[in-house]
């Protein structure tokens, strides 16, 4: 009878071949958890800074858009009608045909010159305080606005400019909203400085290589500008709590 003979374990290291893909495997599992979490740490500064950025970049586009195409054309009185008598009795409003018209030519002025800047296409001649628009002409057409160093996610003056830096690219959604807002602020005696503002609202959304997020901007911006006089007072009190002095005006009536 024959026995069967087992075969001794053989003891030593592992072969070549095993350690490699051991290694191997080991180093793309190391690699992928430390840019993960290096990601995780990052990305909320990174992207807080970029969404600062971005809105300082549109809030300029819109209001320079607005000044150059519409304040500059627009006459400021045709944004008023008046109705009654002089003084007290006059009523002030807003010429609705003007401020609707206003508000229509805002609209696609805004959209043409955030769309513009998007596609590389815009000029922007002077940048908000602390922005640097990307230059090179080729990246501007793919999209990308401007880069921010790694650096920037330390917090730290010292590193902010260091390590590669991150393209930043910004899209518009969807249609930007136009409203038309008013002050009234007392002016001299009895009268009143009637502003008119355009409120716009767009929302940009903000891409990173590896997060994006959506910031929405808003801006107001005074397209015109009117004094209303009012009749003024026989007596006028300096001090409105009865102890100042009181001084006679003149009367326009008379």
């Amino acid at each position: 009878m024959y026995r069967l003979r087992r075969r001794p374990h053989r003891k030593g290291p592992l072969p070549f071949r095993y350690v490699l893909l051991l290694s191997f495997v080991f180093f793309i599992f190391s690699t992928s958890l430390g840019i993960w979490l290096i990601n995780k740490a990052v990305e909320p500064t990174l992207m807080a800074y970029a969404n600062m950025q971005t809105k300082k970049i549109a809030q300029y586009v819109i209001n320079e858009a607005i000044d150059k195409e519409i304040t500059n054309q627009l006459d400021p009185e045709s944004v008023f009608s008046t109705t009654g008598e002089a003084g007290d009795g006059t009523a002030v409003n807003l010429n609705t045909a003007v401020v609707t018209n206003v508000l229509k030519e805002t609209t696609t002025l805004v959209q043409k010159s955030l769309r513009d800047i998007e596609k590389g296409e815009g000029q922007i001649t002077d940048p908000p305080s602390g922005v640097e628009i990307e230059e090179n002409k080729k990246l501007r057409e793919e999209g990308i606005l401007y880069h921010i160093p790694l650096g920037r996610a330390t917090d730290n003056a010292l590193l902010a400019n260091l390590g590669p830096n991150i393209p930043v690219e910004f899209s518009t959604i969807g249609a930007a909203h136009t409203d038309v807002d008013t002050s009234i602020e007392e002016y001299g005696i009895n009268n009143a400085m009637i502003t008119v503002y355009v409120k716009v609202q767009v929302d940009v959304q903000v891409v990173l290589p590896f997060a994006t997020d959506v910031a929405r901007v808003t801006t107001k911006v005074p397209v015109a500008m009117r004094i209303h006089e009012g009749s003024v007072p026989d007596y006028y009190n300096r001090g409105g709590d009865g102890n100042g002095a009181a001084i006679e005006l003149p009367n326009k009536k008379e």
